[in-house]
């Protein structure tokens, strides 16, 4: 009963982990990209309204 229970929540764990990696790897791979394009276009509008206020 309870090395039923331990494999049952030690696969879920190791299933649990196997996705957080795919996220973090897919947050690490997305997220440079993300930032530099609001980065970006808050720069490029912020520019702006100061090249309009002048």
């Amino acid at each position: 009963m309870n090395g039923v229970n331990y494999a049952e929540v030690n696969s879920r764990m190791s299933s649990g982990l196997g996705q957080l990696v795919c996220i973090c790897y897919l947050a690490f791979n997305i997220l440079p990209c993300v930032l530099e394009f609001f980065f970006q276009k808050h720069y490029t509008t912020s520019v702006s309204d100061v090249s309009h206020t002048k």
